[in-house]
C-alpha cells in the first residue's frame, strides 16, 4: 500500500518503475526534434519552428551564450529527440546579425540518420570562414526540414521564408565570435561541400534524404576527428552592444519571424543593402527609434505571443494530467 508523498519500495513493482521512467522520458521529448548541443544554442528547446532561430530568439545577442571559435574546421554536434525518417539538415552562418543565413551555407543537405533510437547525437565538421566576428554579431544555424511530412516528393524553401511549401522546419542557432582576419564588409564566400556531402540544389529538399552514419554519430565519408571542442562548447562573454538589422522586415523576412527587438538605430557599416540597425542595449519591441516596419509588426507579434501563451497552457494541462495519471498508476494495489 502507498500513501501520498511516500512510496514504500516493496509496494512499487519494478515494471511500474520502468513504465514511470518511460512516461517521463516521453513527456520530456514530446515537443522536441533537433537542437545544437555544441556550440551552446540560444534556446535549448528542440522544437523551435520559427525562422530563423526560433520564437523570441531573433537577434538574441546579449541574452544568449556565445562561443569563441577559430577559422577552419569546427565540429558541431546536435541532438535529434524525435526521429523523422529522411528529414535532412543544413548548417549555415550569418554575419552582421540574423539576416544572412542564406548567403553563407556551411553544409547543405546533410542526410538523416534513421538508424537506432532517439535521442540521437550527430557529429559534423564544417569549415568556419576567415572572417572577423569578434566585434560583429555572427551566429551558426541548424535547420531540419521535415520532408517526411510532404504530400509530394519535394519542397522548396529559403529557410522556410520565401516559399512555405516546406511547411515544417526546425531551427537552432548559436552565437559565435570568430577570431578571423577579414573584415565583414570585405568578406566574400563560395560554398564548397564538406567531405561526405554531394552538392544538390540549395533549398530544394527531396523525400527522403537519408545517409549511412556510424554508431558514434558520424556521417560515412567524413573524418572522425573532433575540431575545436571543448573550446567551442564553452560559453564566452557576448559582444557588448552589437549593431545589427533592426527588424524582421529589414532582413526581408515576414513579420512571423522571431519577435522584433528594435531600439535606437546606430550604424549601417558592413551590413547588406544599408539596412537599418539597432543596438542590443534593450530588448524591447518597437522602442525608441524603431523602424516603421518594426512598428507594423506589433499586431502579428501580439498574435504570436497569444499563441505561445495558449500553447504553454495546453502543455501545462498535459503535464498535470500526466502527473495525475502517474500517481494513480503507481498507487494501484499490488497482488
Amino acid at each position: 500500500q502507498s500513501t501520498w508523498g511516500y512510496f514504500p519500495h516493496a509496494a512499487m513493482p519494478k515494471a511500474n518503475i520502468g513504465a514511470l521512467f518511460v512516461l517521463l522520458a516521453l513527456a520530456q521529448t514530446a515537443f522536441g526534434h533537433a537542437v545544437f548541443t555544441c556550440p551552446v544554442p540560444r534556446s535549448t528547446d528542440a522544437g523551435e519552428k520559427t525562422y530563423p532561430c526560433g520564437y523570441n530568439y531573433f537577434n538574441s545577442w546579449n541574452t544568449s551564450t556565445t562561443a569563441i571559435v577559430q577559422p577552419g574546421p569546427l565540429t558541431v554536434t546536435w541532438s535529434e529527440t524525435i526521429s523523422h525518417t529522411g528529414a535532412p539538415f543544413r548548417v549555415a552562418l550569418s554575419i552582421g546579425g540574423d539576416c544572412r543565413y542564406e548567403e553563407f551555407i556551411l553544409a547543405d543537405h546533410i542526410p538523416h540518420n534513421s538508424a537506432g533510437a532517439t535521442p540521437r547525437t550527430y557529429y559534423f565538421t564544417v569549415n568556419i570562414p576567415n572572417v572577423n566576428c569578434m566585434a560583429t554579431p555572427c551566429a551558426i544555424q541548424l535547420l531540419q526540414i521535415m520532408t517526411d511530412k510532404l504530400q509530394g516528393t519535394t519542397c522548396n524553401t529559403l529557410g522556410n521564408v520565401a516559399n512555405p511549401s516546406c511547411f515544417s522546419v526546425y531551427h537552432s542557432c548559436a552565437n559565435l565570435r570568430i577570431n578571423g582576419t577579414v573584415d565583414p564588409a570585405a568578406f566574400t564566400y563560395t560554398y564548397v561541400p564538406p567531405a561526405g556531402l554531394a552538392n544538390p540544389t540549395p533549398n530544394v529538399w527531396t523525400k527522403p534524404e537519408s545517409g549511412t552514419w556510424t554508431a558514434g554519430g558520424w556521417l560515412q565519408g567524413q573524418p572522425t576527428t573532433v575540431y575545436q571542442q571543448p573550446a567551442a562548447c564553452t560559453p564566452a562573454p557576448p559582444i557588448v552592444n552589437p549593431s545589427f538589422p533592426a527588424s524582421c522586415a529589414d532582413c526581408n523576412y515576414p513579420t512571423t519571424c522571431g519577435i522584433t527587438r528594435a531600439s535606437a538605430p546606430t550604424t549601417t557599416a558592413g551590413l547588406p543593402g544599408g539596412a537599418s540597425t539597432t543596438s542590443a542595449t534593450t530588448g524591447t519591441t518597437g522602442g525608441v527609434g524603431a523602424s516603421p516596419s518594426a512598428s507594423k509588426a506589433g499586431p502579428k507579434v501580439g498574435q504570436m505571443q497569444a499563441g505561445a501563451f495558449a500553447l504553454a497552457i495546453l502543455s501545462g494541462v498535459f503535464f498535470i494530467a500526466l502527473i495525475v495519471a502517474l500517481v494513480v498508476f503507481v498507487k494501484r494495489p499490488t497482488a
